[in-house]
């Protein structure tokens, strides 16, 4: 048998959708959120739910001692720490389902790596 002749068509790239689908990708694989906890407590990291134990998880945590905005949180969240913005290193957090007020994905870009 012969093999047929075959042209491939070249592919057209929108560089702009590649880059909206590698940020969605991003921000799926790095749930990075802000995690408001009980008694004021307010934490940021990367964030897991373990339904099991029913404990919300915080890897490469920092405590948000002092919030450095004029929006509040959901500023922090969109636009990544402000210059004001006071961040204190914790490690891991483990925080009891009873013990969580509320949590807000943020924007991965915003934030540092």
């Amino acid at each position: 048998m012969a093999k047929a002749d075959k042209k491939v068509a070249p592919v057209q790239i929108n560089t702009k959708e590649v880059s909206a689908m590698s940020q969605r990708l991003r921000a799926q694989a790095l749930d990075l959120r802000i995690v408001y906890a009980s008694h004021g407590l307010v934490f940021v990291g990367m964030y897991s739910y373990d339904a099991t134990t029913q404990v919300a998880h915080l890897d490469n945590a920092y405590n948000v001692r002092v919030f450095g905005t004029s929006a509040g949180l959901g500023q922090l969240a969109l636009h990544g720490p402000q210059p004001e913005t006071v961040l204190d290193y914790c490690g891991v957090v483990d925080i009891p389902l009873n013990s969580l007020v509320a949590t807000l994905q943020c924007d991965v870009n915003a934030w540092p790596q």
